[in-house]
């Protein structure tokens, strides 16, 4: 112990001075405020980080999803045709699929078979043709067309009415950019020989879908 002016001081076994009762009251408040004004500070930051990460969160829902546009899952179509055409189809004759089975969006007409784009985005595109035995070795070519472009086609070819004829098919698949308003369809590449085919055994089908904006 060391005596001094105002009271006794003591020391501990460090021979460091132990705060007096008044000044441990003193020494709690200031690390209490300390502690108080830390978490105040901590909490404002954590405010300030929330609203900025919410701001940037509705930047890329606006940025992904426009407000004005279609859901994802909302732009689909497939139909074929509900019998076989008529034999011997010009070049670029358009080719309707008169019964739909599905049409989210409503961009596909099956009065006239065009598909007129609802929204921009890249779309998958898928079409076959069909074709019978037939006396005249039928066969077709279609394509699928952009704005009256062509973007792909596919060919079909069966033998003559006989022993080893039978009915065939093909198809494809393409995936294009297409703009809002684009009208699509498929039409006859070149002059087609005996009908295109669409029954019992096969179907002449157009569908497609939006996969993203």
């Amino acid at each position: 112990m060391k005596a001094n002016d105002d009271s006794v001081t003591v020391y501990n076994g460090r021979n460091q001075p132990v705060p007096r009762s008044g000044e441990l009251n003193e020494l709690s408040m200031m690390y209490f405020n300390t502690l108080e004004n830390t978490s105040l500070i901590n909490i404002e930051s954590l405010k300030c980080n929330l609203f900025i990460f919410t701001r940037e969160v509705q930047y890329l829902i606006n940025f992904l999803v426009p407000p004005d546009s279609y859901p994802v899952s909302a732009v689909a179509f497939y139909g074929y045709m509900s019998q076989s055409s008529a034999h011997n189809l010009s070049v670029h004759h358009l080719i309707v699929y008169d019964l739909v089975l599905i049409n989210k969006g409503n961009g596909y007409n099956k009065g006239d078979g065009i598909f007129i784009a609802p929204v921009t985005g890249d779309y998958a595109f898928h079409f076959s043709v069909c074709v019978s035995p037939g006396s005249e070795s039928p066969w077709a070519t279609l394509e699928l067309t952009r704005n009256g472009n062509a973007i792909v086609s596919t060919f079909e070819e069966s033998k003559s009415a006989g022993v080893g004829s039978n009915y065939h098919c093909s198809s494809t698949l393409v995936i294009s950019d297409v703009d809002v308003g684009d009208h699509i369809f498929i039409r006859t590449n070149q002059p087609t020989r005996g009908a295109i085919y669409s029954g019992g055994a096969g179907r002449t089908s157009f569908s497609g879908w939006l996969l993203f904006r």
